[in-house]
């Protein structure tokens, strides 16, 4: 299955597009509740975790194992829409898909959203593209009244965080000149549903301003249905509230944080164009190859970072330097061996913290000790980790010591 690679456009209303947010009023509201009346579980309608774990864990195998029909399905029907796909084999090839839509607009620029699967792509970029990341500038306008210690974060119904996740359909706008790169969290075969999770508005902002949008899939978040995206994209919100509450948001980025107000003038004019257009890149970029492999079950993640809300490293790392066990396992695949060591795969204890807290009980703390037996045989691991190994070779110790 190779979808046309060739550029794509349509208006942007022919693509059904849907965003869960907490509502930050009832949210609120209960956080004020919880804290000075001590609201009792009794009082709230309660739903079962577990069984949303269950059916998470159900619907996200059915997924990976139908991934070549899901995609097939997808493709033909974005097609229909005149929204013809471009299949990206790599990120590479992803970016220089993007240089293309960039050149066609005469811009240098583009605005991003934090997801994983856009820093997959902005990683091959040439320097002379801006980034304008709209995430953590948002981030930072709120962190003073947001981020709290770990025995801070009021007790919460889970009931009421579930049911905090509000569904809306986006608003479109004159659009502004520039070019957006946002992440799906979930899009559905069946009706070419794409499914966002935002916490500060700045998905819809860029998708119902820009000039152009490109949309990114990859491979394993393409599901059956619209239910389906729907309930995984609301168990991302759901589980990961507690990172939120934390800060543990994600790895921060060196690029420019600015908030779509804010863009330069040369972004931030009215578009020449009346149409708000759109792209979609499906990208694979090695997931069909982990799909056969010891970490296929690792494409499950649906990116909440649960595992980061209860990772002691988070507590130990410098503000921006932090990667949840789930980002250090991904960038072995996307970044190379040599870029996981440097950015902390030896600051993991492997207490397996993470692999409890994950929904889908997914085993970081083996594929991250996987990664460094790989790391030792390509003879890339940290020389005192190796001089602690020989001395347990030959001393029996690791001090290197004799009798």
């Amino acid at each position: 299955m190779n979808p046309s690679k060739s550029l794509s456009q349509s208006h942007r209303t022919k693509i059904p597009i849907h965003f869960l947010e907490p509502s930050s009023d009832l949210v609120r509201k209960h956080f004020i509740y919880s804290k000075l009346r001590k609201l009792d579980d009794k009082d709230c309608q309660q739903i079962d975790s577990e069984e949303i774990k269950k059916q998470l864990k159900s619907i996200r195998e059915e997924s990976l194992k139908n991934i070549e029909a899901n995609l097939k399905e997808l493709t033909i029907l974005l097609e229909k829409m005149g929204a013809k796909t471009f299949y990206a084999e790599s990120a590479s090839d992803a970016a220089s898909y993007v240089q293309e839509v960039l050149a066609r607009s005469d811009l240098k620029g583009v605005c991003i959203n934090n997801s994983s699967v856009v820093k997959e792509i902005i990683s091959e970029f040439p320097e002379d593209i801006e980034v304008f990341d709209t995430y953590h500038a948002s981030q930072k306008e709120i962190e003073d009244t947001t981020h709290l210690d770990y025995w801070e974060v009021p007790k919460i119904s889970e009931d009421h965080i579930w049911k905090s996740f509000d569904i809306r359909i986006i608003k479109y706008k004159e659009p502004l000149n520039f070019v957006s790169l946002i992440g799906a969290n979930a899009v559905s075969s069946r009706d070419g549903s794409f499914f966002f999770v935002q916490h500060f508005n700045n998905i819809s902002s860029l998708i119902s301003q820009s000039k152009e949008t490109i949309l990114v899939v990859s491979l394993e978040k393409i599901v059956s249905d619209l239910e389906q995206a729907k309930f995984i994209s609301r168990a991302s919100g759901f589980f990961g509230l507690k990172s939120l509450l934390l800060g543990i948001l994600s790895y921060d980025t060196d690029f420019q944080k600015v908030h779509i107000d804010e863009l330069p003038d040369r972004f931030s004019s009215a578009s020449d164009t009346p149409e708000n257009k759109i792209h979609v890149i499906i990208l694979d970029n090695g997931r069909k190859n982990l799909l056969k492999g010891e970490f296929s079950e690792f494409l499950q993640c649906i990116n909440c970072r649960a595992c980061g809300a209860v990772c002691p490293r988070s507590l130990l790392m410098k503000e921006g330097e932090y990667r949840t066990p789930r980002e250090l396992v991904h960038l072995r695949f996307s970044g190379g061996l040599s870029k996981t060591v440097d950015e902390g795969l030896y600051n993991c204890s492997l207490c397996g913290s993470c692999e409890l807290a994950c929904p889908l009980l997914i085993p970081l703390p083996e594929y991250l000790l996987k990664i460094r037996e790989d790391v030792v045989q390509e003879g890339l691991a940290p020389k005192k980790h190796m001089t602690i190994g020989e001395n347990v070779k030959t001393f029996g110790n690791p001090y290197g010591k004799g009798d």
